[in-house]
């Protein structure tokens, strides 16, 4: 998932063809993903690829599909140095489509075309959960609750309200005490949700998000001064 990928033992060839024209005469080329990026490793020793569109040294594998003219020789050179980048947290199947076009320039019967497919199995790589808060400090007058807003986890492996795919939650607070807005399909096994100063619980996506979506602080009687509350994310 997201990682570079050599995709190995591509080559081409075509039957109708003498020394000469496998090292000289052009034919076009079409490499095409679906879920992800083609490039050439290295640029260097191409001079003979002729790309169809505005690929430059730094972006020659940003791209879906590349498009070029090259001659047997040179189009078997680049594809030593193939390679594939999944889009960001995709996992499952891609298909690499390769069309070759001679042309019409070799034998009798005019332009000949032919296409293959390989099949990428990309596997899941587990992603960090993430959680996000306010960028801004919260302000309150003393022994007066809070409501905390804009509070989310993320998981780009999860689905996200399917009870098999589940998150654990450790909450704390050392001056004062924390509220959950709704605690349905959380199992807790620190605190229960309501005026903790720690607690522990795991659910879905769905359900953590709603419980802390407008969640409350309630400080201890008196405090007043600077304080963070630690939230972690399993």
């Amino acid at each position: 998932e997201h990682r570079l990928t050599h995709v190995d033992g591509v080559s081409i060839r075509d039957n109708d063809m003498h020394d000469y024209e496998y090292q000289n005469t052009l034919l076009n080329f079409s490499l095409i993903v679906n879920h992800g990026v083609l490039g050439l490793r290295s640029m260097e020793g191409l001079g003979g690829i002729i790309f169809l569109e505005n690929i430059h040294t730094n972006d020659y594998f940003k791209k879906e599909s590349l498009h070029f003219l090259a001659s047997l020789r040179d189009v078997n050179i680049a594809l030593q140095d193939l390679i594939y980048i999944g889009n960001k947290n995709f996992y499952g199947t891609d298909t690499l489509k390769i069309v070759v076009d001679d042309l019409g320039n070799f034998g009798y019967g005019g332009r000949k075309t032919d296409e293959s497919e390989i099949t990428l199995n990309v596997k899941n790589v587990n992603d960090h959960p993430q959680i996000s808060i306010p960028e801004y400090v919260l302000e309150m007058s003393e022994d007066t609750e809070m409501v905390l807003r804009d509070i989310f986890v993320t998981d780009t492996d999860l689905r996200y309200s399917d009870d098999n795919d589940v998150l654990r939650i450790e909450i704390s607070v050392d001056m004062g005490v924390y509220s959950l807005t709704r605690i349905e399909g959380l199992d807790f096994t620190v605190g229960n949700g309501t005026q903790d100063e720690k607690m522990t619980f795991t659910g879905n996506v769905e359900s953590i998000n709603r419980a802390i979506a407008e969640s409350v602080f309630k400080p201890s009687l008196n405090y007043n001064s600077l304080h963070a509350g630690t939230a972690k994310i399993t």
